[in-house]
């Protein structure tokens, strides 16, 4: 979604659907300033209907999102610890 602020400053949200619970959203000013192709895929794991742990990749849509996320992992680490 794209808007403009009353002081002329250009917007872009962007939501994210990152699993069956959650959306992240994002609100950026620097509309263009980065790529919004695919990313490094990350590793979605969940129970089967049996228990076993499996596992899929999943594509980022916007690869800033990827470099994102690697930056913020010992973050979140760090904050649930």
């Amino acid at each position: 979604m794209e808007g403009t602020m009353a002081s002329g400053v250009q917007l872009l949200a962007i939501g994210y659907k990152y699993n069956s619970r959650k959306v992240l959203c994002f609100v950026v000013t620097n509309k263009g300033a980065g790529s919004t192709s695919l990313g490094t895929p990350y590793q979605a794991k969940f129970a089967d209907g049996w228990g076993n742990v499996m596992m899929q990749l999943v594509p980022y849509l916007i690869s800033s999102h990827s470099s994102f996320k690697s930056i913020m992992q010992p973050v979140d680490t760090h904050n649930q610890a």
